[in-house]
């Protein structure tokens, strides 16, 4: 599943302000399945995941490190942020030839109207890939979200790949945001891809304080290689 709702789809200007903290509850799905919940809190250039299954992700852009806990069992990982996502766009399998990142590929917005999702009023478009449908999107000008900008902007500078690696999924992600800059925050994402539909869709949004100290290294847990804390979390066991 792409990273969708998170990295793509975002405008690109900093706000530098102060700001109340944000929540979002994110669902995501693939063919009508049931859906993975994510719960999100952002402030202060602090972004908080945390999922169902009980993982903790954090990513602090002042200090450009990434936290991973898993509770469950007590451990926890930090690695360099910015290395870490070099590393991941350095191995990433899905690299497109010569030949193929040399074919005109034409994208096209196609706006459709204003609807309302989950109680937030959006203007829904449809983007089309040399002629077929790919996305279905609803955007939204969400005031709270605003701060989120200057997360997206990071988040998406430190991951943007050289030119001579240049995955199809990222090519496509940075033409899509072409084509909706300024349009608004998106609510609610339809992707039409090979594994079948994938929909990304805020939920919940709410302006909410959050505890500082939730988002540091946390105390007396045991520190190992942020793959071990995937595979523990993950693992066939907690299937």
């Amino acid at each position: 599943m792409r990273l969708n709702i998170i990295l793509t789809f975002v405008m690109i200007l900093i706000a530098n302000i102060c700001f109340s903290g944000i929540y979002m509850e994110i669902w995501e799905s693939i063919n009508k399945e049931e859906p993975v919940i994510t719960y999100h809190f952002y402030e202060n250039n602090i972004w908080k995941i945390e999922d169902t299954n009980g993982l903790i992700t954090i990513i602090d852009f002042n200090k450009n490190k990434l936290i991973v806990i898993y509770k469950k069992e007590h451990i926890y990982s930090t690695n360099v942020l910015s290395d870490l996502i070099k590393n991941m766009s350095d191995s990433a399998d899905n690299i497109q030839s010569k030949e193929d990142r040399e074919t005109k590929v034409e994208f096209r917005r196609i706006y459709v109207g204003k609807e309302v999702i989950n109680g937030m009023k959006c203007d829904h478009y449809q983007i089309y890939e040399s002629g077929s449908k790919i996305e279905d999107i609803w955007l939204s000008d969400v005031k709270i979200l605003k701060p989120l900008e200057s997360l997206f902007a990071l988040l998406k500078g430190l991951g943007k790949p050289t030119d001579e690696v240049v995955s199809k999924a990222s090519k496509e992600d940075e033409e899509i945001d072409k084509l909706i800059k300024g349009l608004g925050f998106p609510i609610k994402v339809v992707s039409y891809t090979s594994e079948g539909e994938v929909v990304s869709e805020v939920k919940y949004i709410e302006e909410r304080r959050i505890d500082m100290d939730d988002l540091k290294e946390p105390v007396g847990y045991d520190k190992v290689p942020i793959m071990e804390v995937y595979l523990r979390a993950y693992g066939a066991e907690n299937n």
